[in-house]
């Protein structure tokens, strides 16, 4: 499933000349993609993100996107606080929105009379970059979007389907795969060694090879990842947030994420304008 999810995603942006990225509201969703199409990838929005930081797109597609999606269930064109244009569209499903799909970028001229619901974030960028995007056409609005729908419908048949035994799928792929589904389980040894077909000590060796860290680090790493979108994404508490995601020693915690992010959790939400 992996593998045919990112060809999947790969053949549209080959198409629609854009970059895709998934931003997965569950373990399950972030799961169906490599980890790299969970940030945006296209090389102007890297370019306003080295003038200005991430903080001011982090802000704008991981609070005030999410915050009005109830009011593009159809999706629509996001311009980012830099002016640039992205097409967007939330996946959900039976427990409401799972997912949110992006497509860009393109160079919004002002004269463009959109054709599709417009969000414009609140935030914006002191003066014009130079970026090299394509120009946003007005006969490919329409066209890129109804594209967008058909991924996504894509990706959701494979997100309702278990990658089975995983035969075609990369060892370490399936490892990865696993350890994102079930890194909360404390059954998560077992699971591996199970859908391996391994001893333990076969499994933890394996791991490592495969991915380059050991077993411990990676569940900690997606627990930070995970965390991460969380204190941006939920209202609740720092401490409700860790226990939630298996740090029952909040000092621990604590000590964990800042040195992996440089910054204490409270001190990551403030600076993406959330109080604690």
């Amino acid at each position: 499933m992996f593998e045919v999810a990112k060809k999947a995603v790969q053949c549209f942006e080959t198409w629609s000349r854009t970059s895709v990225s998934l931003h997965g509201f569950n373990a399950q969703w972030s799961a169906l993609l490599p980890v790299e199409y969970s940030i945006h990838r296209h090389a102007a929005c890297r370019e306003v993100k080295r003038h200005f930081g991430d903080d001011i797109c982090m802000k704008c597609d991981m609070v005030q996107l999410r915050e009005a999606l109830s009011g593009y269930p159809d999706g629509g064109i996001k311009l980012c606080p830099s002016g640039m244009a992205e097409w967007f569209l939330p996946i959900s499903g039976d427990r409401g929105i799972q997912a949110l799909l992006f497509a860009g970028m393109r160079r919004s001229e002002p004269e463009h009379n959109f054709a599709l619901p417009v969000f414009k974030s609140s935030e914006a960028v002191p003066g014009n970059i130079p970026v090299n995007a394509l120009k946003l056409e007005q006969n490919e609005e329409l066209l890129v979007m109804e594209g967008l729908h058909q991924l996504a419908s894509r990706l959701t048949r494979l997100f309702i389907h278990d990658p089975g035994n995983g035969n075609t799928i990369p060892r370490g792929e399936k490892i990865m795969h696993i350890i994102r589904k079930h890194y909360r389980n404390p059954d998560l040894s077992a699971i591996l060694c199970s859908e391996l077909s391994l001893s333990e000590s076969r499994m933890r060796h394996v791991v490592t090879i495969e991915t380059g860290s050991n077993l411990q680090e990676l569940v900690i790493k997606i627990r930070l990842y995970r965390i991460q979108m969380e204190l941006l994404h939920s209202d609740r508490t720092v401490a409700e947030i860790a226990w939630a995601h298996g740090f029952s020693n909040l000092a621990h915690f604590y000590r964990t994420f800042k040195a992996h992010f440089k910054v204490s959790p409270r001190e990551f939400r403030r600076k993406r304008g959330i109080i604690d």
